[in-house]
């Protein structure tokens, strides 16, 4: 997916140079949404350095097995209560409104990750203002499982 031509040069301009900016981890988000549809081709160097930070994040993801600690312990939890699915689509839900600028993103981004959203939910059947309501739902009893308050919530959830 591009820009189109005309009326979109200089967005299409700005949006190569803040790729050429954007850290690891925000390429990794990039080329999922890319992968969605979300928004344009981000291009190679934005997909190597994806396919490099999710490498570097699996060796760490061993360390923690490894060593324990408090994130290994809630990941065990989402994993045995069948909630990871839920907490990887906040996640990724919360990066996607925090690191995108919205001139960036395709006419139908949004609907696109809040499909997916959806179908990390498996309620197919919300529209997009119900599946953002569901996810803070769902994010609230997770939280309150692990003791946290929705004071502990990342602010561009409210």
């Amino acid at each position: 997916m591009e820009f189109p031509q005309e009326p979109f040069l200089g967005v299409a301009r700005e949006y190569s140079s803040w790729l050429g900016d954007i850290k690891p981890r925000t390429c990794l988000l990039m080329h999922w949404l890319s992968d969605l549809g979300a928004v344009p081709d981000p291009g190679d160097p934005v997909r190597y350095k994806a396919k490099r930070f999710a490498e570097k994040r699996g060796l760490l993801g061993h360390m923690v097995e490894e060593y324990g600690g408090d994130a290994f312990e809630k990941t065990g939890w989402l994993v045995r209560n069948g909630e990871l699915d839920t907490y990887v689509a906040w996640l990724m839900w919360l990066r996607f409104q925090e690191y995108v600028p919205g001139r960036f993103v395709t006419p139908v981004g949004r609907e696109k990750v809040l499909e997916w959203v959806r179908t990390q939910l498996r309620r197919p059947e919300l529209n997009d203002e119900e599946t953002i309501g569901e996810l803070r739902w769902q994010v609230d009893r997770l939280r309150k499982s692990w003791g946290e308050s929705r004071d502990d919530l990342h602010p561009k959830f409210e």
